[in-house]
């Protein structure tokens, strides 16, 4: 019966060192300034699709451009308000940001979860932490005007991850897998 007990809490204590790693490490966020697309439809506008670290951005309305800076510029081209989306294809997502160069007359930003955020000119950074801004399908941008350049994007594509299990938890978890550790071996001698 020892023996099954060994292999059973090595198994345990296995899995527990397994959740300590994997809690503890995470990823750096996803950025993108689009820089791979740099010129697309530069003066003229475009609705195609593009993808960049992950990041997929496309045009639900209207047209943008990607300047030579480089930077997504949402732009007049036709007259009509302009409404992009960005997404991971799919996966989930916390937003954490932009950077914005140049905006005349206004944005809205909105989620899937119902975040919504509208920015003027001489637009500052705003916190986009909470529920409203966490696992998300999609985030957009609508505008109106004559330009909004942005020149960067942040995602995180480990929704929640980050602020679910802090260091101090994985390092208890792995505390727990190391006392087991010496419960098992005193068992055995």
């Amino acid at each position: 019966m020892e023996g099954k007990t060994m292999f059973s809490v090595q198994r345990c204590v296995a899995v527990l060192f397994g959740w300590a790693f994997a809690l503890s490490g995470h990823a750096a966020p996803l950025t993108t300034n689009f820089s791979d697309f740099t010129g697309l439809g530069f003066g003229t506008g475009t609705s195609q699709t593009i993808s960049q670290n992950g990041i997929r951005l496309q045009a639900l309305q209207g047209l943008y451009e990607v300047t030579f800076f480089p930077e997504v510029n949402l732009k007049n081209f036709t007259g009509v308000s302009q409404l992009i989306q960005l997404d991971l294809a799919g996966a989930n997502f916390d937003f954490l940001g932009f950077s914005i160069r140049d905006l005349t007359n206004g944005a809205t930003l909105t989620s899937n979860r119902g975040g919504v955020d509208v920015f003027e000119e001489g637009f500052e950074n705003h916190d986009y932490s909470g529920p409203l801004w966490e696992d998300l399908e999609w985030v957009r941008i609508s505008f109106f005007g004559n330009s909004a350049k942005f020149t960067s994007f942040t995602l995180d594509d480990e929704p929640g991850l980050a602020n679910s299990v802090s260091e101090p938890g994985a390092l208890a978890l792995m505390a727990l897998a190391l006392t087991m550790l010496g419960v098992a071996r005193r068992r055995r001698v």
